[in-house]
Formats: C-alpha cells, structure tokens, sequence
C-alpha cells in the first residue's frame, strides 16, 4: 500500500510542479543600448530550483527565452553571481549553478546564449 501511495503523490508534485514553485522577486536587467531588457524569475521547489529566463524589447509583451535548472538554494541572478553580455541581435548570460563538493569539485558555471526576438 506505501508504494501505491508514494507513486501517486510522487505523479501527483510532477503534475502539479508549477504549483509548488516558490518564486523570488523578478531581477530585470536592462541594455543600455537598446530597449531590451531581460528578467530573471527565479524558483525553488523541493530542494531544487531553477529561473525562467523572459526578454521584453520596450512596452512589448514579455517572450520566454529558456528556463535554467540550479542547485538547492542557488539564487544567482537575486545574490548577483551572474553577468550578461549583449551582442547586438543575441545575449550570453553567465550564472552560478551550484557549490562544488568539499573534495576537489569545483563551483559551477554555466554560460547560455539566446538570440533576442
């Protein structure tokens, strides 16, 4: 009976995920050459977490740009361990993903790139 439970609850917070994210206030980062913008909407759920990446160009509608996994309690845009380069049409975002181990692992970084719309 305890398998069957956990099965269903488990289907259950993988159904209803979005519903249990906790999300932190939105970073906005602005070009300062153009009239985009970016924002960062950073979530945890269960110890993991991740960001929804959006980019809005001036009064426009917010569009999607990609969503980022992170590590258990690793809010990088909101503590400010992230850069953004803009390269006229597109955007490198580099961000910290997580803490290394106590052994010889190191933190990790990741590094994406979007095409702006």
């Amino acid at each position: 009976m305890l398998p069957l439970f956990l099965l269903i609850f488990s289907m259950l917070l993988t159904s209803c995920s979005e519903y249990w994210k906790d999300y932190r206030e939105d970073v906005v980062v602005k070009d300062n050459f153009s009239d985009y913008r970016l924002i960062f909407r950073e979530w945890s759920v269960l110890g993991g977490g991740g960001a929804k990446i959006y980019c809005r160009k001036g009064n426009g509608r917010e569009k999607q740009l990609g969503e980022v996994s992170l590590g258990d309690c690793v809010f990088p845009f909101t503590d400010g361990d992230y850069t953004v380069e803009w390269r006229g049409d597109s955007v490198c975002i580099r961000f910290f993903s997580g803490r290394g181990s106590e052994t010889d692992d190191p933190d990790t970084w990741q590094a994406i790139s979007y095409e702006l719309p």
